[in-house]
């Protein structure tokens, strides 16, 4: 007959093989069924970008729920409500850079997504790295984050080392779907980085010198046909 101690060690190793968590679909496969009943209307980016947001995380926990309920009691319950917790966290950055990719293509604008110059991840660059490098002023640097808080502060930090160091100019873009604070906004645009909200909150922001996230779209493409 199992001790309980074999039996607790057997669910941790279980929980180390993340087994339970490998049932959820990626953040891709989710974005693929939300995009299935949220209608992308390109007039308005902003809007399809919450809702699809919205969507992605009501699928998510639904599968997250099938897991809780399937394992609950095959492994320790705090270490899948961890693991759980931490998988949500992640997704929640990832799924938000698909949809602004999902957006981009639909808008047929060139990008590059996570790519690195001098160490510095960049989620988003336009048209693309060799552009930044050889011609910098006509590229630009998008910083996307769900959850703004602190976080805006990376981006700060990253446009610092950016400018001084590998000598990019003030083309440095930050986008959220979410409403940021006040004081994130309003240093942001006072260190001439571009801020981009969702446009339900943009008559609070735009004294600060923030602009629609619908906006952003038309301007890319006119920097591009300019470009070319």
């Amino acid at each position: 007959m199992e001790t309980e101690a074999r039996k607790r060690k057997q669910r941790k190793a279980i929980m180390a093989d993340k087994s339970p968590l490998k049932e959820i679909p990626s953040t891709r496969e989710i974005l693929k069924e939300a995009i299935k009943e949220v209608e992308i209307d390109i007039e308005r980016p902003s809007l399809t970008a919450r809702k699809l947001e919205r969507k992605c995380y009501e699928i998510y926990r639904k599968y997250e729920e099938r897991v809780r309920e399937k394992w609950k009691d095959k492994v320790p319950i705090e270490e899948l409500e961890k693991s759980l917790s931490q998988s949500r966290v992640s997704r929640a950055g990832h799924t938000i850079e698909l949809i602004l990719q999902t957006l981009l293509d639909c808008f047929g604008i060139k990008y590059e997504r996570n790519k690195k110059i001098n160490e510095e991840q960049l989620d988003f660059v336009i048209p693309n790295v060799e552009t930044l490098k050889k011609d910098p002023k006509n590229a630009i640097i998008i910083s996307v984050k769900r959850e703004v808080r602190e976080r805006w502060r990376e981006v700060v930090g990253e446009a610092y080392i950016l400018r001084k160091i590998v000598k990019i100019p003030d083309n440095i873009w930050f986008v959220s779907l979410f409403e940021p604070s006040e004081y994130a906004v309003k240093t942001m645009t006072k260190l001439n980085i571009k801020v981009y909200v969702p446009d339900e909150f943009h008559e609070r922001f735009k004294k600060y010198g923030a602009k629609r996230f619908s906006e952003m779209f038309e301007e890319l493409k006119k920097r591009l046909k300019k470009k070319n």
